[in-house]
C-alpha cells in the first residue's frame, strides 16, 4: 500500500495563516462597512474620545454590540501595525495608523464608490 505523504507543518502553518488572514480581513471590512452604514464615524467624528455606552446613547444603538464594533477597530489597527513591522520594519512605536470612515472625506458621501473611498486606513510613519 503506498504511503501517504508527509505534511509539511510549516507549509500547513503558511496556508492556515493565509486562510485566516483573509477570513479577518473580509471581518474587518464588514465591519467597517456597518460602522460606515450606522454613521458610527460620524458620531465619532470631531469630538472627544467616546466609551460604547456613550457611543450607544448618541447613536441609539446596543451598547454591547458597539462595545464588539469598537474593539474590532482597535485590534484591526493593530494588525496593520504588526503588518507593517513584520514586513517592512518599521519599529511600533514610530507608526500612527488611523482608520477614516466620512469625519474626513475624499469625496462626497453620496454614491456608494465614493462611500467605499472615504473608507481608508492611513498609516503615518513617524520620524
Amino acid at each position: 500500500m503506498p504511503q501517504s505523504p508527509r505534511l509539511d507543518p510549516e507549509k500547513l502553518k503558511g496556508y492556515a495563516k493565509l486562510v485566516f488572514g483573509a477570513l479577518g480581513g473580509a471581518m474587518t471590512s464588514a465591519m467597517i462597512y456597518l460602522g460606515d452604514r450606522l454613521g458610527l464615524y460620524r458620531a465619532l467624528a470631531g469630538g472627544a474620545p467616546l466609551t460604547s455606552a456613550e457611543l450607544a446613547e448618541k447613536t441609539g444603538l446596543a451598547e454591547r454590540w458597539l462595545r464588539e464594533w469598537l474593539h474590532a477597530q482597535g485590534a484591526a489597527g493593530q494588525e496593520v501595525d504588526l503588518h507593517v513591522h513584520d514586513q517592512q520594519g518599521v519599529a511600533l512605536n514610530r507608526m500612527q495608523v488611523i482608520s477614516y470612515g466620512d469625519a474626513e472625506p475624499v469625496q462626497d458621501n453620496q454614491t456608494p464608490e465614493h462611500r467605499a473611498q472615504n473608507r481608508r486606513v492611513v498609516i503615518k510613519v513617524l520620524e
